[in-house]
């Protein structure tokens, strides 16, 4: 009995100090970039210190911190052989190389932090993915985002000049994903996910329809897919979005004093897709929407059986603000279709800007009353078709331009 005891006690305490072992060996190191094997490759073992003869990423380098030091080199590096899953990344602001990711994948469960330095995404497989923070506040000049993905799953924050830029080229994407609530700031001079002339995607598909995404400052981008997820525009923020607007089941949409804007003038047809298109389940109800403004500019899409919808709401939709202002603007004609019998309304709708001339015609398929809670504005120039459509306005009705009944009843 007694040497069972002593037996049990040596293997349990050889069993320790073999997990004590293995736990150390396990904890994460630190990689510094040095390019001593000379040859700018990130999966050369001879180019990096700190990690005790492995590769971060990959091997007995899983879940290793980078740092990029212009201390210890400034030398480019390219991915190559293989996708490498690390901690954190940081570029610190002495490092002045470039990382290429020639069509290869970085996963990160850590923060990516960009000081100075420079990315290439400019392939269909590039990819980086990183589950924590994207802080961005330098850039060497030599970035090219043109084509791949960016996947976020925390705070995203850009200062500085020109640091960030989706550029021209094929399509990016740049996804907000993960679960819990992360901020967009998107600050300092001349940064952006996209552009008119640098064209891309910017998707919100977190986790769970009540997790939120809040902009607290001005953010431009190309097309935006709400997927899953709030988003939220901070008070005095402008959300310039030249592409399309799709909003998703399961996404929803909160405002108050702020402005999104979709399109731009002459814009064309847009395929498929209005301009602004909400489709089943997104929600922007009377406690979500509550002031601010949403311009759109352009012609718009085929779709829901009309031609140039600027606005579709599809039914199943719960559009319902107890505030703000739907105001088409710009010189195409164009058309508003809503298709949700229920849960819809407008609040204040404006046509025109005062300017150019612009037509709308409305089209409520299933609605059949067009309902405006507060005032139905139509500036000089401006034309509003009702298309025999029944309207019911909740306020004021100010008709500086024209307005075409087609026979219905307007009720106030």
């Amino acid at each position: 009995m007694f040497k069972q005891i002593i037996t049990t006690t040596i293997i349990f305490s050889v069993a320790v100090v073999v997990f004590v072992i293995f736990a150390n060996n396990t904890q994460a190191a630190t990689c510094t970039w040095t390019n001593g094997g000379a040859d700018n490759d990130w999966n050369n073992a001879a180019n990096w210190s700190g990690c005790g003869g492995n590769i971060p990423g990959v091997g007995g380098g899983v879940g290793d911190d980078v740092i990029f030091d212009g201390g210890t080199s400034t030398a480019n590096v390219q991915l190559s052989s293989s996708d490498f899953n690390v901690g954190s990344l940081t570029m610190e602001s002495d490092y002045t190389g470039t990382l290429d990711f020639n069509a290869r994948k970085i996963n990160g469960t850590g923060d990516f932090t960009k000081a100075n330095g420079s990315i290439q995404i400019n392939q269909s497989g590039d990819q980086l993915d990183f589950d924590g923070d994207f802080i961005v506040s330098g850039d060497a000049g030599s970035s090219q985002i043109t084509l791949g993905n960016i996947i976020v799953g925390g705070n995203v924050t850009v200062s500085g000049t020109n640091t960030f830029q989706m550029d021209s080229g094929s399509y990016t994407v740049f996804t907000l994903d993960g679960t819990g609530n992360v901020t967009v700031a998107m600050g300092g001079t001349g940064n952006y996910f996209h552009n008119e002339s640098n064209r891309g995607e910017l998707d919100i598909i977190k986790t769970s329809s009540t997790d939120t995404v809040t902009f607290t400052t001005d953010v431009t981008a190309w097309n935006v897919q709400l997927y899953e997820g709030e988003l939220i525009l901070s008070d005095g923020v402008t959300f310039n979005v030249e592409g399309l607007f799709i909003g998703q089941d399961g996404a929803g949409l909160r405002m108050g004093n702020s402005t999104l804007a979709a399109g731009f003038n002459d814009r064309g047809t847009v395929g498929s897709y209005a301009l602004f298109h909400i489709q089943s389940g997104f929600n922007a109800t009377s406690t979500m929407i509550t002031g601010g403004t949403i311009t759109l500019d352009g012609q718009g899409g085929d779709t829901g059986g009309q031609t140039d919808v600027a606005a579709f709401f599809e039914s199943g939709c719960n559009w319902t603000p107890s505030g703000g202002t739907l105001q088409l603007i710009g010189d195409n004609n164009t058309d508003i279709l809503v298709d949700e019998a229920t849960n819809f309304n407008f609040y204040n709708l404006t046509i025109g800007d005062g300017v150019n001339s612009k037509t709308v015609d409305i089209n409520a398929t299933s609605e059949g009353t067009t309902d405006i809670n507060g005032d139905l504005t139509i500036g000089t120039n401006g034309t509003l078709d009702a298309n025999a459509e029944p309207m019911e306005g909740g306020d004021e009705w100010t008709n500086n331009g024209n307005f075409n009944d087609g026979n219905n009843t307007v009720t106030f």
